[in-house]
């Protein structure tokens, strides 16, 4: 069932998932709390899925720590600075 899921996933067929969801809520009666759950988050997360696979290329991963420590330091002087009780 994982993999049909992951399958479905990677070729953007929401509607595979909920088939394969729907699927095990009839034959696993005493998850369907967890699959109902499940459901629900991947139909929110759908969009980002999506884009996720549009945009792969633009996606270059996480940034390097030291610009973004420097600019939140920077920040915090300058709300410090700026704050007044």
């Amino acid at each position: 069932m994982q993999a049909a899921i992951w399958k479905h996933i990677e070729d953007g067929n929401l509607e595979g998932v909920l088939t394969v969801l729907n699927e095990a809520e009839k034959t696993h009666p005493q998850r369907r709390q967890a699959v109902a759950r499940a459901k629900r988050y991947i139909e929110n997360q759908w969009d980002g899925i999506e884009s996720q696979k549009r945009y792969r290329e633009e996606l270059l991963g996480c940034s390097d720590p030291k610009p973004v420590v420097e600019y939140l330091r920077i920040s915090k002087s300058r709300m410090r600075k700026n704050w007044k009780p």
